[in-house]
């Protein structure tokens, strides 16, 4: 007992960041282990069992999705280390400029990304793609070893074992750690959303609130009469979460507008600046990053703004007339984008995140 060591050394697994209650939670759930079988309780066992069929749907779609996103975002990573920096401006560019105002919250994002601690959110993620690495190793190895006998397992017993397979290769307190870095970080993202949209949100409570007395007027009596009597306690919340719904979604709309003529300003200053940089210089694709034959300063010369302001121009008419929708191919290929764009709006507007970035202890 006395060749104890005070401290577990550096690089081991502990709990809570490091602490010393992390390590005594970490000592006590060892004893445990060793002390009891690994079977889980019997109540566990039954919603495990209940929930099973649901699991393996869930399962199911994400064994078609992952490889497709896992493609996708690999070749995105392919092509932001092949393509030169200045060529990359010239593209980030063209898409604001011309689909600005559809991804206004996902743009914002990634500005609130780069300035709030951006790269810890990376070495999480970087985290996680080696475990994720190491998990997907392991199973190729045990498709190999077991051959035909995974071909003649039932589809539960198959997810059971490649589960045991992933739950065995990867590091749970590396993961552990990850996930926790990922969500303070989206909640600090999500606290500077909040803050930079908050007028749309004001706008949509606004607009509720002054149109909730006169729909109400009107509505009312049609709901008294379409349902059940057992229902009238349900058409305040009807009225009032539909009426929110409406103007949300106008606010957002107007925050679209608004966003399509910023980011096309901006991106069509970056394409110009950016076309003039290569035409001056040489492109780096094509050069190797050697050609330099001039300097072109923006501040001194309107060449940028000429090729630039008509580009914006062209860009917030081509979103206005789309009516901030994608049209074909772009929107199958911008999909992952979309969904994002759709999951952070919902944030923003419904997400209570005061309550769960600064809890309230009573």
């Amino acid at each position: 007992e006395l060749q104890r060591p005070l401290l577990k050394r550096r690089g081991q697994a502990t709990g809570h960041e490091g602490t010393l209650q992390g390590q005594s939670q970490a000592d006590l759930v060892s004893r445990l282990v060793a002390d009891y079988s690994l079977q889980p309780p019997p109540r566990c066992l039954q919603c495990l069992e209940t929930s099973g069929y649901l699991l393996q749907i869930a399962l199911a779609i994400l064994r078609v999705l992952a490889p497709i996103v896992m493609w996708f975002f690999t070749a995105l990573y392919y092509l932001y280390k092949v393509i030169p920096k200045q060529e990359l401006l010239v593209i980030y560019g063209c898409a604001l400029c011309f689909f600005g105002g559809e991804f206004c919250a996902s743009i914002a994002a990634v500005e609130c990304f780069r300035r709030t601690g951006g790269d810890k959110l990376l070495l999480c993620l970087q985290d996680l793609a080696t475990n994720i690495q190491i998990a997907n190793e392991a199973s190729l190895e045990d498709d190999k070893a077991a051959g035909r006998d995974l071909a003649q397992l039932s589809p539960k017993d198959w997810y059971q074992h490649k589960a045991g397979v992933v739950l065995t290769a990867v590091d749970p307190d590396v993961v552990v750690k990850a996930c926790a870095g990922l969500y303070q970080g989206f909640l600090g993202l999500l606290v500077s959303l909040k803050f930079k949209f908050a007028w749309t949100v004001a706008l949509a409570c606004s607009i509720a609130d002054l149109l909730r007395k006169p729909v109400a007027i009107v509505v009312t009596p049609i709901l008294v009469v379409l349902l059940p009597k057992g229902y009238h306690k349900w058409i305040n919340q009807i009225i009032n979460l539909t009426l929110k719904a409406i103007a949300v979604h106008l606010a957002w709309k107007l925050q679209e507008i608004i966003s399509a003529v910023q980011s096309g300003l901006l991106g069509a200053s970056l394409v110009g600046t950016g076309v003039i940089t290569l035409t001056f210089q040489g492109f780096s694709w094509a050069s190797g990053g050697r050609c330099c034959k001039r300097k072109f300063d923006p501040d001194k010369s309107f060449l940028d703004e000429l090729i630039g302001l008509p580009l914006a121009a062209f860009g917030i008419w081509f979103q206005l007339k789309n009516n901030f929708s994608l049209p074909f191919p772009y929107n199958l290929s911008l999909l992952p984008l979309t969904i994002l764009e759709s999951v952070l709006r919902f944030m923003i507007t419904w997400f209570p995140v005061q309550e769960t970035a600064f809890p309230t202890h009573r």
